[in-house]
């Protein structure tokens, strides 16, 4: 469902509605992650954010908890509910398409169900992690310190582990369980649209919540500046220009693959729209490559100028391969889907 959403970009010239629903949920993004008081990191922010719809549940429940005897009796209710949602979902497709039960099938979503119940209720209650190192009373300050990333680490490990599960899951359904139906091009098309729309999903997200957290936390850093905020400010807007032409040059990409998808799920496979849909994607993988090139370039320039007027520099050298090479390996296969095309066409008419 949230990939849908997202997903009305595709669609805003066709629809006024659409477009304007996309600027708000947008603006909607950005508001919220202004709002947030997530930390600096950029690894924090992507934990509170996996953590976040734990977190909220958690919370919720530990309030209901607090209220008395019957609001305790409802929370415990509520969070073996919440916990067993995706065996509970699965039975009732199982019912709904009247389907049997499947052992390896409902292996999973226990094993879901129970990953999703353990984040929760550490959540609730944080000191059952490091309880047994609470005897430790010497260097009191730094174990507890040591404790806090102890729990975040905990906590990524469990739902890293939890996101394998589904990803084994989904390979085991798509990959093993049909493997009596071999996987075409045209049906593996299918499944990569998924994908992509799942893709661009994560980019919308980053682009409008992450980014301007981000961007809070580098003003919010200005006032640890003493000398330099003026060129620190530039340095500021260089970067994130730069993270958003990233994001449009990449949003462009995955617009191409979702047409090439498409045409292959509608067995067009031999078109010279699909050869141009990947030139496209080659030309704007090469932009990329030209663009980050550019951009420390220019980052790097501008600090030398002005090194003396700004008190950290943050160099960069990094040469984009991974741009360099999907231009590359885009454009073969535009060259051989043109010559595809072209045996496909000379084939027709002979025929």
């Amino acid at each position: 469902m949230l990939t849908k959403i997202f997903y009305l970009f595709y669609d805003y010239k066709k629809s006024t509605i659409n477009f304007i629903s996309l600027i708000l949920l947008a603006l909607v993004l950005v508001i919220l992650g202004l709002l947030s008081n997530f930390s600096t990191t950029n690894f924090t922010i992507l934990l509170e954010i996996m953590l976040y719809p734990f977190k909220f549940i958690s919370n919720t429940l530990k309030s209901l908890a607090l209220t008395g005897a019957v609001g305790n009796a409802l929370a415990l209710t509520l969070f073996g509910l919440i916990s067993l949602i995706p065996v509970i979902i699965y039975l009732y497709c199982c019912y709904k398409n009247k389907k049997c039960i499947e052992i390896i099938d409902l292996f999973f979503y226990i094993i879901i169900s129970i990953l999703t119940g353990v984040i929760i209720y550490l959540l609730i209650n944080p000191t059952l992690i490091t309880s047994p190192l609470d005897s430790i009373n010497f260097l009191h300050e730094e174990i507890e310190n040591f404790l806090q990333n102890y729990r975040k680490i905990i906590y990524l490990g469990l739902i890293l582990v939890l996101i394998l599960v589904v990803i084994l899951y989904l390979v085991y359904r798509f990959l093993i369980k049909n493997k009596e139906q071999p996987l075409n091009l045209f049906k593996a098309a299918k499944f990569l649209l998924v994908i992509q729309r799942i893709c661009y999903t994560f980019l919308f997200i980053f682009a409008f919540y992450i980014i301007p957290i981000m961007i809070k936390n580098e003003v919010n850093n200005l006032s640890n500046i003493q000398y330099g905020k003026g060129h620190e400010i530039v340095l500021i807007i260089f970067e994130y220009f730069s993270y958003y032409l990233m994001f449009f040059l990449i949003s462009r990409v995955l617009r191409n693959l979702h047409d090439l998808l498409v045409n292959y799920t509608n067995e067009i496979l031999f078109s010279i729209d699909n050869v141009m849909l990947l030139k496209n994607c080659s030309s704007l993988f090469l932009i990329y490559f030209i663009a980050n090139l550019a951009y420390q370039l220019i980052n790097n320039v501008y600090q030398l100028i002005f090194k003396n007027n700004i008190q950290n520099l943050k160099l960069s050298i990094d040469f984009p391969f991974t741009s360099l090479t999907l231009t590359l390996v885009f454009y073969l296969l535009a060259l051989v889907m043109r010559q595809s095309y072209e045996i496909y066409t000379e084939n027709s008419l002979t025929i």
